[in-house]
């Protein structure tokens, strides 16, 4: 009787753990088309990349701390936050945003 009760118990709990994501959870919207650095983009870039000792001001590897910077490096973001995933360090973007800078500069990486 108490391992059923157990078995029991443990599906509970288990069948109610699920993996969700901020936009599951709140019901943000993903809106990917006709994207702007001005309007999406700078916020992505400043939280994630332009911080201090990485791509601030005055780094000596890629300052992304205004537009045209970015843009002039666009193919070099592309390839280490899109293609390798390998930046930004030590965490990855969210789903969103993932979406958000890889739509930007397939459609030009527009200011």
């Amino acid at each position: 009787m108490n391992k059923l009760l157990i078995l029991i118990v443990s599906l509970l709990v288990l069948s109610s753990c699920y993996n969700d994501n901020e936009e599951d959870l709140y019901g943000l919207e993903c809106v990917t088309e006709e994207l702007t650095y001005v309007n999406e983009l700078e916020r992505v870039i400043s939280s994630s990349c332009a911080t201090s000792g990485c791509h601030d001001a005055g780094a000596v590897i890629g300052d992304y701390t205004n537009y045209n910077n970015i843009k002039a490096d666009s193919g070099i973001i592309f390839e280490r936050a899109i293609v390798q995933k390998d930046m930004p360090k030590g965490f990855a973007l969210s789903d969103c945003d993932f979406k958000l800078l890889q739509n930007w500069i397939e459609q030009g990486a527009q200011e």
